[in-house]
């Protein structure tokens, strides 16, 4: 070991005098080191085995310091004065290993994360480079990296609590049997040829390992029921049931837990109390779906050192999906509620007999987020008052759901929104006051976003000046739809250039395509694809087909600053939806439209093409691509998807709209929704009510619009 690390004293004066550290060049890895109580000797020789064996310029530091001690504390303050540590997180409490690494694990956007109990420390200047080729080079599945072990019985650690139940009830449970020495455990009825299950628990030890970032973000990890016991075996298993897998790389250049264990040590009640026999649990009961949550927490998590403000709390169900998020962006979250007690509403029967609003602030307490919220109790459409014009970046309207009351919360709350921020609200489906005030006040200016949330559309103030796009419009042997769409409608040309790419074989159909374009203003590009072939049901010209689209677009991308492609089948409601495109798309890298998402194994073809090209992606359990009827692509990834020539290599069987998309993802271009234009595949087209902020619809045609909408009135009748 290196002589520097031997006494803590003279590490700290030889790192006092070194240089400032140089920039940080995009690093691959965001190193945490986690340190306990006041043994600054440990620190020392954790941290400083990093800063002595690794190139600053590949990595981050983040150190977390529970019940930090103040020599510890000097330490490590001086190390960030000197530009040595990214971030510092103190604790004068000991919140317990796994709380704090949540916290440490927050705001980490690097490919991958390597951590450190501060008993661990690098013994070798290749552990480093080493690890990153190993990641680098591994299957996509392939998502945690250390020196792995195994206990044969849950009994070997679990201290008498039930582990198995634990995992069956986990949120990260995929439905794969935990191991067991009983047939069928981890799905094993012969292992080794012994006529039992498998009942090894394999974990990697938890004092050193290299994980990919995105597999934490999936798992959410670590568990928020986790304290400090277990949690090596837990995340190892967690991997498991998503079908991933670890890799056995052994110490690697690392000496690892080369210290006793300190503080409370391993005990029954600690492991008792995460598996939560006697812990204390939030009372959040309530009224919120996880597809409502998962859009809660994804526009929360877009707001950075905001204001976040929630109308009608009751116990917290809703705001608690997003305190971790807002605690880690920095934003201020508001809780505004007068907690009534209603006597005509069964729902709120248990005020009688409990202060629902003392529940809501100890729930707080148990979730570690007490200091995280500031609450007003009063009237919410009052509590407005509290807060400037253009201050506010989300709001989340649930509070009396009468329409005199949600009307009142609009009217109070909407000028005090951000430009560019959000209105969401609760029960759009279940209370008919919410959905008369909203009609009321925003008609035709929210949509439904999950469950039962609805949210208000941005307010784009007429076209981006300077902004230039067109809308690119490929047609074959579907003229008689280009006609009934797009033909005799003047105004759809007046701000927009419409380019028709005529890709029929039949020379009878080019010239009738030929004379619409004419008649109509529209720009004609006749395709010459050779050979042409036979367009079959079963697609066997596809490869031709996306050679066809991908090659108009790049076209296109050269001589505007936004391309919206569209099918024949897609109807323009009103012509100034393209507005939309502009403010999403003028000076930005990205791909807008209506996102779907595809079980990853359905086009695991597609990744393992890319990967014999080069290209890694990292891949979850779905695959996000954006529908193909109406998507809008900017000057900006067209210059990368055309650099990329990813269309010269094979890539039949993939329709257009997945494949540009999956592109798209390889190469890191952002993925935008988009609000006034809808894309479905034909059995999945929404309610006709929930669509009315559309300007542009696909699959649909004018003809199919009346019939549809006929339909919804008799429907509607009958009702």
């Amino acid at each position: 070991m290196h002589d520097t690390f031997t006494h803590f004293k003279d590490f700290l004066s030889i790192q006092a005098m070194s240089e400032s550290t140089p920039s940080l060049i995009h690093p691959r890895v965001t190193i945490c080191v986690l340190t306990y109580g006041n043994y600054p000797a440990l620190a020392g020789q954790s941290i400083g085995s990093i800063l002595h064996f690794c190139d600053r310029h590949l990595y981050r530091l983040i150190v977390g310091a529970n019940a930090v001690g103040d020599t510890t504390r000097t330490y490590l303050e001086n190390l960030q004065e000197l530009g040595k540590i990214d971030r510092l997180y103190f604790s004068d409490a000991n919140l317990n290993k796994c709380p704090m690494m949540r916290r440490m694990f927050e705001e980490i956007d690097t490919d991958y994360i390597w951590w450190f109990d501060d008993d661990s420390f690098i013994e070798e200047a290749s552990a480093l480079c080493l690890r990153l080729d190993w990641a680098d080079t591994a299957l996509a599945d392939e998502v945690l990296w250390g020196h792995v072990f195994f206990f044969g019985h849950e009994r070997d650690f679990s201290y008498g609590t039930d582990v198995v139940g634990f995992v069956k009830n986990a949120y990260w449970y995929g439905g794969m049997k935990p191991p067991s020495w009983a047939p069928g455990g981890k799905g094993e009825f012969d292992f080794e040829g012994k006529g039992c299950g498998d009942g090894r628990w394999f974990f990697v030890t938890g004092g050193n390992w290299w994980v990919r970032t995105h597999a934490i973000r999936q798992l959410d990890w670590p568990d928020r029921n986790l304290i400090k016991r277990n949690d090596d075996v837990f995340l190892c298993e967690a991997i498991r049931q998503q079908g991933w897998t670890f890799k056995d790389i052994g110490p690697a250049g690392v000496a690892i837990n080369t210290q006793p264990r300190r503080g409370e040590g391993e005990n029954i009640a600690t492991m008792e109390l995460q598996m939560s026999r006697h812990q204390e649990q939030p009372d959040l009961g309530g009224w919120f779906f996880p597809e409502e949550a998962a859009v809660y927490k994804r526009l929360a998590s877009r707001v950075k050192r905001g204001i976040i403000v929630e109308l009608g709390v009751w116990k917290g169900k809703s705001i608690s999906e997003i305190l971790d998020i807002c605690w880690a962006n920095k934003n201020e979250v508001v809780a505004v509620d007068l907690w009534p007690l209603d006597p005509n509403d069964e729902y709120f029967a248990e005020a009688h007999h409990k202060d629902i609003y003392q529940v809501f602030v100890r729930n707080l307490e148990l979730l570690g987020h007490r200091d995280t919220v500031r609450i007003i109790r009063e009237d919410t459409a009052h509590a407005a008052s509290y807060f400037e014009d253009n201050s506010v970046d989300l709001v989340f309207v649930d509070a009396d759901h009468s329409h005199e009351a949600v009307r009142r919360d609009l009217l109070a709350w909407i000028p005090k929104i951000r430009k560019n921020g959000v209105l969401l609200g609760h029960d759009y489906i279940w209370k008919e006051g919410v959905r008369t005030a909203l009609e009321e006040v925003l008609p035709h200016k929210f949509k439904l976003v999950g469950g039962s949330l609805w949210q208000m559309l941005p307010s784009w103030e007429g076209p981006l000046p300077g902004s230039r796009g067109c809308v690119f419009l490929p047609t074959f042997q579907d003229t008689e739809l280009l006609i009934e769409n797009y033909a005799g409608r003047p105004e759809l040309t007046r701000e927009i250039d419409l380019h028709v790419y005529d890709d029929n074989f039949n020379p009878d159909e080019q010239g009738r395509v030929k004379e619409l374009c004419k008649e109509n203003g529209w720009f004609y590009h006749h395709y010459e694809r050779a050979p042409h072939g036979e367009w079959t049901d079963d697609y066997h010209d596809l490869q031709g087909f996306n050679r066809f689209i991908w090659d108009g677009l790049i076209a296109l991308g050269e001589h505007y600053d936004f391309v919206i492609k569209m099918d024949t089948d897609a109807y323009i409601l009103e012509p100034d939806f393209y507005q939309e495109f502009a403010h999403i798309l003028t000076g930005k890298t990205a791909l807008a439209g209506t996102p779907e998402y595809r079980p990853t194994q359905d086009v695991m073809g597609f990744w393992s093409l890319a990967e014999s090209y080069g290209y890694s992606y990292p891949l979850g359990d779905w695959i996000p691509h954006m529908q193909g009827g109406i998507y809008g692509l900017s000057k900006g990834a067209l210059i990368m998807l055309k650099e990329m020539e990813f269309m010269q290599g094979r890539h039949a069987y993939f329709v257009e709209d997945g494949y540009i998309s999956y592109c798209c993802l390889l190469i890191g271009i952002e993925f935008v929704e988009v609000n006034y234009s809808g894309s479905w595949w034909h059995p999945y087209r929404p309610q006709l009510e929930h669509l009315c902020h559309l300007k542009a619809i696909h699959p649909l045609s004018k003809s199919s619009l009346e019939e549809w909408k006929r339909l919804a009135v008799v429907e509607k009748k009958s009702q």
